[in-house]
């Protein structure tokens, strides 16, 4: 076997998205990147040969601040892991172990080569042994959670029936107040509308997404026909949203909910969105994170949004998020020069 590391870029793209479309892992393809620039990461890309061909992959991202290079470097590299690796799926049968003991080790000449000060791995599809296992530094952050999927492959009525009774109830009540479902409009008016009324509304440290950021991803990926966003309406009212990337035989909610309400236009508009995913030819309807301890993020997250998950009868499977610091004063430092750069901004 053969390790080749290249920056930017795999050395064979068409090779590598056609491994990342077979596990059906948008994030690990080249088409990912164009959105991590919105971060000013680099792509380092890990591919392991055997006899010639891509056996396996893992894409990180490495950030490092481009303000006064030259002092901050060696203190506000990063690197992550985002998402699982890649890998061909008779290959992975005997060889999972031996796969990711190898991306561990090159993972650690990056850390030396780079001279990074963070590491993050990040679960996103699962499962969790595609993950690296790193201990040779101080874990400052782990955050476990689980990753929840339904599968579609059912007819409408099949479907319905395996939900649990308050989802169906609410599916049902949706009909009856007929809500609508539809695509939302091109220029997004109408997501950011909902997202807006829904956030405005959270709780204390419940992070907002940044919907310039999501705003681009859409463009870029609307282009490759990888991304959805689907609206359910009361009337000419937006109540709900639905942002779904799709790659393979996955689709993956990226952000979305509803407004407050007693129509069930979220459970409905999950429904009619599986629907429309089955009869292209998705397998896998991906939830996201559910919660799996009490102190994960907020109560909002573990009691109200995994609960409302958790009634579509997924399957759930563990997953983490971890966090590496090699020198906590090298951290100390950044933070400070960080705190000190928005005071002077102002």
């Amino acid at each position: 076997m053969e390790i080749i590391v290249s920056y930017q870029v795999p050395d064979n793209i068409n090779e590598w998205n056609a491994l990342a479309l077979a596990n059906s892992n948008f994030v690990q393809s080249t088409f990912y990147d164009a959105i991590q620039s919105f971060f000013e990461s680099t792509p380092i890309y890990i591919q392991l040969k055997n006899e010639g061909k891509l056996a396996a992959g893992l894409k990180v991202y490495y950030t490092v601040s481009k303000k006064m290079k030259s002092l901050t470097a060696n203190i506000s590299g990063v690197l992550q892991q985002f998402s699982e690796f890649i890998i061909v799926a008779k290959f992975e049968q005997q060889n999972i172990d031996l796969v990711r003991t190898t991306f561990e080790n090159e993972i650690e000449k990056l850390i030396q080569k780079h001279q990074v000060n963070k590491l993050i791995v990040s679960g996103y599809f699962g499962p969790s042994n595609q993950l690296i296992q790193y201990s040779k530094s101080k874990l400052v952050k782990d955050v476990h959670f689980n990753i929840a999927t339904v599968d579609i492959q059912k007819n409408d009525e099949e479907l319905l029936k395996s939900f649990n009774r308050n989802t169906k109830r609410n599916v049902q009540k949706a009909i009856e107040e007929q809500l609508k479902f539809v695509k939302a409009k091109d220029d997004l008016s109408d997501f950011f509308e909902v997202m807006h009324a829904i956030y405005i509304k959270q709780q204390t440290g419940v992070n907002v997404p940044n919907f310039k950021y999501i705003h681009r991803a859409y463009e870029l990926f609307i282009k490759h026909k990888m991304v959805d966003v689907y609206m359910v309406y009361k009337g000419e009212t937006p109540i709900a949203a639905m942002y779904f990337y799709k790659f393979g035989k996955k689709a993956y909610s990226s952000y979305g909910g509803a407004v407050k309400n007693n129509f069930g236009a979220g459970q409905f508009g999950y429904y009619e969105l599986m629907k429309v995913y089955r009869d292209e030819g998705i397998t896998d309807f991906i939830f996201g994170q559910t919660g799996s301890s009490n102190k994960y993020l907020n109560d909002k997250f573990n009691v109200g949004i995994t609960n409302f998950k958790l009634g579509f009868s997924p399957t759930e499977q563990p997953s983490f998020t971890q966090h590496f610091i090699f020198s906590p004063t090298k951290e100390k430092i950044w933070k400070a020069f960080l705190k000190l750069n928005a005071l002077i901004r102002g």
